[in-house]
């Protein structure tokens, strides 16, 4: 993908990111926010950093050849200039296995009735079955999405009985077929065109009565007022939410202050060492970078994903 590069490399970074550097052999670390970045390789988005600052630093850095963010969605950055540009943009590794975990969690949880029983021991009430516990096994997940977060939560509830079905963002022919077995529809697809508001009325009606919505991906690929009259319906069991149109979610949503519904406010990412991880993943793509190897986890800037 690259040519072995010179023998220092300019990475426009946060503070905290020329902090991870200092000491790095090879690495000039200059600051993301100034006019140094004008002659900087590469810019190490670090989570924290918004989307316009990174477009910003972009519009100086004229000999920009490469992006790393530490975040799992891209959305948010300058995509059709680092189209425009043949800018390579990566994403890290960071936190696959935490949004797989959260993901597993968050079945489990619907599965066995976590709200009801929280609810009763709050309230020191001793209600055995209010929260109508059922297997996993036996239960069938269908994952929009099918990057490594996808294929590994897959994997745990496979090996849980369950039969999962993944499905590509751009949703393929067929998929509401599948629709109307599904007890866990489950989100961990990008934010695209073709995705925003991908869970529409009509989806969440295709559902079968008691099916969750388990949501990993972005909040505006769910149609939060058609989510809302859902569950007001009693159509759906519940949902369990890590991300929202707007954040914070505002205190007025009809999402909030429902049995059924548990909001995690976008922690699904977030597990201890995940700084360590995207630190190292990153020092891992820029060796690959100065020595000339192919880069892991490239973005289709054009797709948005």
């Amino acid at each position: 993908m690259f040519q072995e590069v010179a023998m220092v490399v300019t990475v426009a970074t946060c503070e905290r990111g020329r902090a991870a550097l200092a000491g790095c052999s090879g690495v000039r670390a200059v600051p993301l926010e100034e006019a140094a970045p004008a002659h900087a390789e590469v810019l190490w988005r670090r989570a924290g950093t918004t989307g316009p600052e990174i477009a910003a630093a972009l519009s100086r850095a004229r000999a920009a050849r490469w992006v790393h963010t530490d975040t799992a969605g891209v959305d948010d950055l300058p995509l059709p200039e680092l189209a425009a540009r043949r800018v390579v943009l990566t994403k890290t590794s960071a936190y696959t296995d935490a949004v797989a975990e959260w993901i597993v969690t968050a079945v489990l949880v619907a599965a066995k009735g976590t709200p009801a029983y929280a609810d009763a021991s709050r309230d020191g009430r001793w209600e055995p079955g209010v929260g109508a516990p059922r297997l996993v096994s036996g239960t069938c997940a269908l994952i929009v999405g099918d990057g490594a977060i996808s294929q590994a939560a897959a994997s745990v509830l496979t090996a849980m009985g369950a039969t999962v079905t993944p499905v590509g963002s751009r949703s393929p022919s067929g998929w509401d077929a599948l629709l109307p077995g599904t007890d866990w529809l489950v989100l961990a697809c990008p934010l695209t065109e073709r995705t925003h508001h991908l869970i529409s009325a009509a989806v969440l009606g295709a559902l079968p009565v008691g099916a969750w919505l388990v949501n990993a991906a972005r909040g505006e690929v769910v149609d939060e007022r058609a989510l809302a009259t859902a569950l007001d319906s009693g159509h759906l069991g519940g949902a369990v939410l890590d991300t929202f149109s707007v954040e914070p979610l505002p205190a007025d949503s009809p999402l909030w202050g429902r049995p059924n519904v548990v909001v995690t406010p976008h922690d699904a990412w977030r597990a201890s060492g995940a700084g360590r991880r995207q630190v190292a993943d990153f020092l891992d793509q820029l060796h690959r970078y100065r020595t000339g190897r192919p880069l892991h986890r490239t973005v289709d800037t054009a797709a948005g994903y």
